[in-house]
């Protein structure tokens, strides 16, 4: 059994309110020969390390700022921020160089992969006008407010007070990977206006209780990121679908 969602066609739409992409695999490394630890990362960023000295985790970033790798000895972490993240081959790109990283840390498996996109779309209202539980009815399906049962922002009736609010939920996957989707969505207000601020929405994918092979991978990140487009899908209006299209 997988998820609800629809199935969708692949592709790139023109527009988005994408800001950025996470990847992280979760492993049980050990601390690696430092030399080959410093030949790893002079190699593939022309970054310097000392190879006399230990070290628990490297930070590295694109000149742009755009795209950023924490390697630790326990934990690969990936954000590709937008403009540069256009499609998921981007991500792709550096799956053979975290199969190296984990050949370093003598590992050949996974115990966990987690990716997530989290979105951001400003929206303005006018003084006296409809408020931001208005433009969040426009923006997020009727599926995901009334997950649960009740209305999230119908049952909600201070919005007008407040500079901030989320709701989030959960779908179990029962697949391959005992995989766990999640959703977190709201709003954030400007301090310096009120009437300005975005909408957020954040979607989770994450194996559970399984070990996935080194090999395994690619195949399991291009069926979590479908999983997360489809589920983006779900969490929308198809008008918002239809905007994007444009």
């Amino acid at each position: 059994m997988g998820y609800i969602f629809e199935e969708i066609e692949r592709k790139v739409y023109p527009k988005t309110f994408l800001k950025d992409v996470h990847i992280g695999l979760d492993f049980n490394g050990s601390m690696p020969d430092r030399q080959s630890a410093a030949d790893f990362f002079e190699n593939n960023f022309k970054l310097s390390l000392d190879a006399d000295s230990e070290y628990s985790s490297v930070t590295v970033n694109s000149e742009d700022g755009l795209i950023k790798f924490d390697f630790s000895l326990t934990h690969i972490e990936l954000v590709m921020r937008h403009p540069a993240y256009r499609k998921f081959e981007l991500a792709l790109k550096w799956v053979s160089l975290m199969t190296d990283y984990l050949n370093l840390m003598d590992v050949g498996s996974v115990g966990k992969l987690t990716m997530s996109k989290y979105n951001e779309l400003e929206y303005a209202i006018t003084d006296g006008g409809p408020g931001v539980e208005t433009v969040m009815r426009q923006v997020f399906s009727s599926d995901m407010l009334t997950f649960g049962g009740v209305n999230a922002v119908d049952e909600e009736k201070n919005f007008e007070n407040m500079t901030r609010w989320e709701k989030f939920g959960t779908f179990e996957g029962h697949d391959a990977w005992d995989s766990l989707f999640s959703f977190e969505y709201g709003f954030s207000k400007r301090a310096t206006d009120p009437l300005r601020g975005c909408l957020t929405l954040k979607t989770i994918i994450e194996s559970r209780n399984t070990v996935l092979a080194t090999h395994e991978l690619e195949d399991t990140m291009q069926s979590f990121n479908y999983i997360l487009d489809r589920g983006f899908h779900w969490c929308v209006t198809k008008e918002i679908i239809s905007k994007i299209k444009e």
